[in-house]
């Protein structure tokens, strides 16, 4: 059969529609996409620098020197990718972060500038909604309006001598920025710089509650924060200072959170935190500087000072008092160094955030809630020179999952270990005579425990119970003694 064709006329009109369809197509404007090499894309972005983005790191390198280009908006070649770009690397000689470089790049987590860096232009990291700390060095003079504008996460910026202008809304709607230090070097702060944030529409500015500006006085800073009504310090007035012991004196930096202590001999003991010479501070206090010339840390000395996250105690030291870091929330180590021979009844209780504790082999006996409700302690080192363990010690250390008591404690006081619900092994050595009441009760992942002779007293609830709605027994709970001992009869009743 022979097979029929298409029709010339209907060949001449498809032929007509492609030659238009080629012709439409030629006249549309032309796109060039980034070049894509292993995952990377590149480009330029300035007369001599060139950029690379690696899908697989979210990290955005630029490098060669000079000025980058500005930008409008969405115009920088990687702002397709600015929800993943997480690091940008800057090389040492750049001289100028462009307009709208880093536009949006909600996901940017940090960035260093090069000191190489002159200027930062306007917008150049607006909406970097994940950035949380930026230093401005030295060679900058300039920032530009709503250079940092949107950057929400933001909780630490340094200004470094050197910077002389600040632009309009530069740190506008940092709602996370609460403070900042301005040098005497900048003389022109714009409008809404820092200290606010947008509140529905965009001329509905709010104060940040709080906003305390640190400066000079006489200077620019001072009549920005004057004129904003913001909380202004001066740095003159930033180091408050007093005395804390015979030979020992204070210094607390409103800046860094230091307080230091200088000089020699034991500290005064005080009754509570509020008699402390620095209780205004308590809040502020991260970090505690001890010389090595202090021989004892007074009763309560640093109760309260809920931002004090690190301590090292000095080797001269021999003894911390009555709740010498009682409450301190936010402390996750503490170092006792071996010259240590006592530490007061509620040292470091409440201490939430400590996770492991080395007690000095000098130590002989663990008092009071020495460590009470510390709940995130996972392990403790009770030495071998330790002949009692007092009520409350560790009662509420609920992350605590084992513990050797040493071969010379003869006394562990009530409620002890109570509320050490993670503690799934105790070991308890031949020699101790008294087990007080409720050592460890509430200690409802211990099923067993071995109880030597040489234990008289047992007090009532001390092993197998715990309290839901009334005290109840631990299912399965087993006890491991000798005929005719106390352990037998705890059992037994």
């Amino acid at each position: 059969m022979k097979r029929k064709g298409i029709p010339m006329k209907q060949r001449t009109r498809i032929c007509a529609m492609l030659m238009a369809l080629a012709l439409i197509f030629n006249l549309l404007p032309q796109f060039t996409l980034p070049v894509r090499a292993e995952d990377s894309y590149s480009g330029s972005c300035g007369e001599n620098l060139t950029w690379r983005f690696d899908t697989n790191t979210g990290t955005l390198t630029i490098e060669g020197s000079g000025d980058m280009e500005d930008y409008d908006w969405g115009g920088a070649p990687w702002y397709v990718y600015r929800d993943t770009i997480t690091t940008v690397s800057l090389p040492d000689g750049l001289t100028s972060i462009g307009y709208k470089t880093f536009y949006s790049c909600s996901s940017l987590t940090s960035v260093t500038i090069p000191k190489s860096v002159i200027s930062i232009d306007g917008y150049a990291f607006t909406g970097c909604s994940s950035l949380t700390s930026v230093t401005i060095p030295e060679s900058v003079a300039s920032i530009g309006w709503y250079a940092f504008e949107g950057c929400d996460s933001l909780t630490s910026v340094t200004i470094s001598a050197g910077v002389t202008s600040i632009g309009h809304a530069a740190f506008c709607d940092c709602s996370s920025l609460t403070s900042v230090t301005i040098p005497e070097s900048v003389t022109s702060i714009d409008d809404y710089a820092f200290g606010w944030y947008w509140k529905g529409e965009i001329s509905d500015r709010v104060r940040v509650e709080g906003f305390t500006i640190y400066g000079y006085n006489g200077s620019e800073a001072q009549r920005y924060a004057e004129e904003n009504e913001f909380n202004y310090v001066s740095l003159g007035d930033a180091i408050i200072s007093g005395t804390c012991g015979e030979n020992l004196i204070w210094r607390f930096n409103l800046i860094t959170g230091t307080l230091t202590i200088e000089g020699s001999g034991p500290m005064e003991d005080y009754a509570s935190s509020e008699d402390v010479p620095w209780r205004s501070y308590l809040d502020l206090i991260t970090t505690v500087s001890l010389p090595d010339g202090l021989t004892g840390i007074g009763d309560c000395a640093f109760s309260d000072c809920s931002s004090l996250t690190s301590v090292t105690i000095p080797k001269g030291v021999t003894y911390i008092g009555i709740g010498a870091f009682h409450d301190c929330s936010s402390l996750t180590s503490v170092t006792i160094p071996e010259g240590v021979t006592s530490i007061g009844e509620v040292a470091f209780a409440h201490c939430s955030s400590l996770t492991s504790v080395t007690i000095p082999e000098g130590v002989t006996g663990i008092d009071y809630s020495t460590f009470n409700g510390c709940s995130s302690l996972t392990s403790v080192t009770i030495p071998e020179g330790v002949t009692y363990i007092l009520g409350g010690a560790f009662d509420g250390c609920s992350s605590l999952t084992s513990v050797t008591i040493p071969e010379g404690v003869t006394y562990i006081g009530d409620v002890a270990f109570s509320g050490c619900s993670s503690l799934t092994s105790v070991t308890i050595p031949a020699g101790v005579t008294d087990i007080g009441y409720e050592a460890f009760e509430g200690c409802s992942s211990l099923t067993s425990v071995t109880i030597p002779a040489s234990v008289t007293d047992i007090g009532k609830r001390a092993f197998g119970w715990f309290y839901k709605n009334g005290y109840q027994k631990v299912d399965g709970f087993t006890i491991y003694g000798y005929n005719g001992s106390e352990a037998q009869r705890y059992a037994e009743e």
